[in-house]
Order: structure tokens, then C-alpha cells, then sequence
């Protein structure tokens, strides 16, 4: 499970640098504007912790699904824990936020001359 969710870091983490790369333009826009850097970094995190909260939200969802559909194929009834459930989106708000704070950071040190160019 940890090598799962290192990887899944990994994978968001690159995600979010491959969105800073492609919104250059749109940064030094916000920001010769007179976006903050914070408004910036701030903007990128919030962006990486939805991403990997609703990956949770989806993937709970089929666990549901799938947890009633054997409970039915096997005659017995099925819970998911709603403490596991719980756990299980926090985590995924953990990965969020320490995958994103690299891009995050990489975007609000962008030079609003050079991204506009």
C-alpha cells in the first residue's frame, strides 16, 4: 500500500509540474495582474489536493460497488467502515498536498517578463 500511494505522489507530483510547464503564460498573466506569489502557490495546491481527493472519492465509490456486489454473489451482507472510508480520503488529501507543494512552489517563482514572452 505505501509503494502504491509513493507512486501515486510520483504520478500527481509530475501531473502538476507538466500543468505549471503548460500554463506559463496564464501564471505571468495572474501575476503582472498583480497575483501574488502566494495566490499562485496556493492556487497549485488547492489544484493537486482536488485532484487526488476526488481520485479517492472515485475509487470509494467502486469499493462500494464492488464490496455490494460480492455481498450479494456470496449471500452475505457487506459493510465498508466509515472510519476506513475516512482514513482512506485523508490520505489521499495528504498526498495531494505534499505532491503539490514542488509545482506549487515552481509556479509562484515564475518571472511574469519571461512567461510572457
Amino acid at each position: 500500500a505505501l509503494i502504491s500511494i509513493l507512486v501515486g505522489g510520483i504520478v500527481v507530483a509530475n501531473l502538476m509540474l507538466m500543468s505549471v510547464n503548460e500554463r506559463r503564460s496564464e501564471i505571468g498573466l495572474r501575476k503582472a495582474v498583480g497575483a501574488r506569489s502566494r495566490d499562485i502557490w496556493l492556487q497549485f495546491l488547492v489544484e493537486s489536493s482536488l485532484v487526488t481527493v476526488i481520485g479517492g472519492i472515485v475509487a470509494l465509490l467502486a469499493c462500494a460497488v464492488l464490496l455490494r456486489f460480492v455481498g450479494q454473489m456470496m449471500g452475505t451482507p457487506s459493510l465498508m467502515p466509515w472510519q476506513a472510508a475516512m482514513a482512506g480520503l485523508l490520505a489521499a488529501l495528504a498526498v495531494g498536498l505534499v505532491a503539490g507543494v514542488a509545482p506549487a512552489r515552481r509556479a509562484s517563482k515564475l518571472d511574469p517578463v519571461h512567461t510572457l514572452r
